[in-house]
């Protein structure tokens, strides 16, 4: 027929996607700013827990007073409101950089388009790519970039810190941390494809829509008033169906990551335990305090590095999309001859 088949990626989203993306935000250089500042809040919220590590081993307070501690902690938390004020403005700044320069490069290429891509193109096709697409890129991207950098810092430090507490749970956490890739990439795949589904029977639904309200003088005229409504209940209900397989993959996500999260905290207990036994004296007990409540957040922390990863790898898709039709789709001659000139101009 006339109208072009919407096109749709299959696999990860490939590296290509994610380097366009952090080119668009203002280069590698400002993205390995905003993760050095992950890094030091990251490191702040450690110090954090540390020094109520060390204050809970003085209780009586017979090496320092009460006031040092006091003071020790509030600077340590202001430093942290500090630090997490200034990775949360980068990423932002970051985030807004990159959707304005996604958006004028789209823009550019749909106005410089011919009229034969808006003859085989739906409108809907290209309202998505306006709408929800850019949406995606504009408000939720930046958020789940923030999402899995934060939790996978944190989880980085759990695994190290109960580790350091207990060092045989650093040979009991590989087999876990096999199990854990294993479930990533089974989620990953489905997310991702359902994520695409998703993205690809939305279009025919912005089509049909705004045909429908387009001819809506005419589809009364000949009574088909309920045919258009049964086949915009099918485009929705195909579109909710991916959306539904999408929300039933992270409940398996959760269920087994739950279980994971158990395994850990239990290990780390069992180890805990074993350890303060074989220990004489000291004050062991706060460092196993510290390490259990690592653990016990870990359970949370593992969830979402996967299921941010995953919506990241999503949101990555709407940026993907956005690209083809920023870089792939024809375009019209350059307005001028000195445009033509340089375009035919052979490279130096």
């Amino acid at each position: 027929g006339l109208v072009t088949k919407e096109e749709r990626a299959a696999g990860a989203v490939a590296p290509a996607v994610y380097r366009a993306y952090l080119r668009a935000g203002g280069g590698y250089g400002r993205f390995a700013a905003i993760y050095g500042a992950f890094v030091a809040n990251a490191g702040a919220e450690l110090l954090r827990s540390a020094w109520i590590t060390l204050w809970t081993g003085d209780a009586a307070y017979e090496r320092r007073p009460e006031a040092f501690y006091l003071g020790m902690y509030a600077a340590i938390a202001v430093g942290g409101g500090l630090l997490t004020f200034l990775r949360a403005l980068l990423l932002a700044q970051f985030g807004v950089r990159a959707s304005k320069e996604l958006h004028d490069g789209l823009i550019r290429s749909v106005l410089r388009a011919p009229q034969s891509f808006f003859d085989t193109t739906p409108t809907g096709r290209i309202i998505s790519r306006f709408s929800k697409d850019m949406y995606s890129i504009d408000i939720e991207l930046a958020d789940y970039l923030d999402f899995f950098l934060f939790c996978s810092l944190f989880v980085v430090i759990g695994v190290v810190t109960i580790t350091a507490v207990t060092p045989w749970f650093g040979v009991a956490v590989l087999p876990l941390a096999g199990l854990y890739v294993r479930v990533l990439n089974y989620y990953r795949d489905v997310s991702r494809e359902t994520k695409r589904l998703e993205s690809l029977s939305r279009s025919p639904v912005f089509s049909h829509f705004s045909e429908t309200v387009g001819g809506l003088a005419t589809i009364r005229a000949y009574r088909q008033a309920q045919r258009f409504t049964d086949t915009f209940t099918a485009l929705v209900d195909a579109n909710t169906t991916a959306f539904y397989c999408n929300k039933s993959a992270d409940r398996w996500l959760s269920v087994r990551i739950e279980l994971l999260g158990a395994a850990i905290a239990g290990l780390a207990a069992a180890f805990a335990t074993m350890s303060a036994a074989s220990v004489a004296g000291g004050n062991f007990s706060s460092s196993a305090g510290l390490s259990l409540s690592y653990a016990v957040s870990m359970t949370g922390l593992l969830n979402w590095v996967i299921r941010s990863f995953a919506q990241l790898e999503a949101g990555m898709n709407a940026t993907e999309r956005v690209l083809h039709y920023s870089e792939k789709i024809a375009q019209e001659a350059p307005r001028t001859a000195d445009g033509l000139d340089a375009l035919l101009a052979p490279d130096a």
